[in-house]
């Protein structure tokens, strides 16, 4: 390949007294499988497998004329039938292909014809791509979508898009067209193309669906908050539903707290079987560091009904869910004790019709302490409130109340030439009161001792083998 080396910065003639950094040129690369050199015109012709490349800038094309004098270059493709030749212009950010390039390489500004480029989460197609300056773009009759078929299912169209490099798209005015058809539109839209958070309109998608109708889900605001927090508002608008509203907050303050915020509401007024049916849900998660030793753990669960979750969740997952689960957790390390866990638990199976609620559980585990010979013990007290519930359709519906102090300690042995001793004994009482069909039943009382007394082994450093008797 034949390549030449153009100055377009002369050196000063005098160099004695000029900073070193003023005496560094600016040099285009180029070259072809032909280059023809035109002096009279100051032209370079480049065909067949053309590329130039300026600083951070590169172009690829069938041919490319490069102007020494004006510093301008204009690249083609032959546009042969059955070929997929594009022009290619890329610089440390961007890439974008067309059929044409007009650029001047001093102001980094130019034009680019049937252009497609990709950015966050999408591609954008235009029929006209004018680089204004450095990272904004200007398209004419622009396409924007999440598709990355050669003729996408559905497109985002505006007749004027200023697309900011890793930012933002804003489009004036906006069209969605499921294929060439157009079906909704709105007098501007903007679309976060950054990789970091950034606050705007996002895409959403529309379709059809049997028990749901025509559809058009995900219609959403992003918005940042600040650099640690975020919120997301949702809407689905389904014809044979209704309008779901939704939304999505997350939050991290790190090392302190970090969490999310979710719920969806609905008012069925178009569904035909129960209209004016409300359905909602709502997920609360944190975990906190209150203090440098106070964790604080929650999680919260709300449902309108057990099918709400299938009828309205797109994870497959959430389709199977049939089931609520909440819970506190709070604990605090003390130094020199232990640690102490208070725990407040609900669950509730709605095909078992079964929920039982943990109010309190309470375990105390104090540190491993040394014993004489090598030995370390570690005791543990707990304690927990279990309330049950069971019923047939609210027809037969059994109450139970369980209470469970229990008390244990472990005795662990140094390494002995046969291994090691573990050795647990454990206290258990249980009161467990019951109500079946508001009738008291007999209460129950229970004392449970167990010892288990093992030994394990590690043979030739690979081989673990243990042995229990209990």
């Amino acid at each position: 390949m034949l390549w030449l080396l153009l100055l377009l910065a002369p050196s000063p003639a005098d160099t004695a007294n000029v900073p070193p950094d003023s005496q560094n040129v600016d040099i285009v690369y180029y070259g072809a499988r032909r280059v023809r050199f035109l002096a009279q015109q100051e032209r370079v012709i480049l065909l067949d497998s053309a590329w130039v490349k300026y600083r951070d800038m590169s172009v690829y094309a069938d041919s490319v004329v490069y102007d020494i004098r004006k510093h301008t270059l204009s690249a083609h493709i032959h546009q042969l039938p059955a070929t997929n030749d594009s022009v290619i212009f890329k610089t440390a950010s961007e890439r974008v292909t067309g059929t044409e390039l007009h650029y001047n390489v001093d102001t980094r500004r130019g034009m680019m014809r049937n252009a497609r480029a990709q950015v966050e989460n999408g591609w954008i197609t235009a029929r006209e791509v004018w680089l204004v300056r450095e990272r904004v773009l200007n398209a004419v009759s622009a396409c924007y979508t999440t598709c990355d078929l050669p003729h996408p299912h559905y497109t985002f169209y505006g007749p004027r898009v200023k697309l900011l490099m890793d930012d933002v798209a804003i489009a004036e005015p906006v069209i969605l067209r499921i294929g060439p058809i157009p079906v909704l539109a709105a007098p501007f839209w903007l679309v976060p193309v950054a990789s970091r958070r950034k606050s705007g309109l996002m895409p959403f998608k529309v379709g059809n669906a049997l028990d749901q109708g025509y559809y058009a889900k995900g219609i959403s605001y992003y918005w940042v908050l600040n650099d640690y927090a975020d919120i997301t508002f949702l809407a689905d608008i389904m014809t044979r539903k209704g309008i779901q509203f939704r939304t999505e907050a997350v939050y991290i303050v790190n090392p302190f707290s970090r969490g999310s915020i979710q719920g969806s509401y609905i008012r069925e007024f178009w569904n035909p079987v129960n209209p004016g049916q409300r359905r909602y849900s709502f997920n609360f998660a944190n975990a906190s560091k209150l203090t440098p030793l106070t964790d604080l753990d929650i999680q919260a669960e709300l449902i309108s009904d057990t099918a709400y979750a299938p009828d309205y969740a797109e994870d497959r997952l959430d389709w199977l869910k049939q089931e609520v689960y909440s819970y506190g957790a709070l604990t605090q390390r003390l130094r020199r004790l232990g640690r102490i866990n208070l725990r407040f638990e609900r669950h509730t199976y709605y095909m078992r019709h079964y929920d039982y609620l943990l109010l309190p559980s309470i375990t105390i585990g104090f540190n491993t302490r040394p014993l004489p010979f090598g030995w370390n013990i570690t005791p543990t007290a707990t304690f927990s409130r279990r309330l049950e519930k069971a019923d047939s359709n609210g027809i037969d519906t059994l109450t139970a109340t369980r209470l469970a102090p229990a008390a244990s300690f472990n005795l662990t042995s140094p390494q002995y030439p046969f291994g090691t001793i573990d050795i647990t004994d454990r206290l258990n009482f249980t009161d467990y009161r019951r109500h079946y069909r508001d009738t008291a039943r007999a209460p129950t009382q229970n004392i449970n001792h167990e010892f288990s007394f093992g030994t394990s082994q590690k043979i030739l450093g690979i081989f673990n083998t243990a042995e229990a008797l209990t």
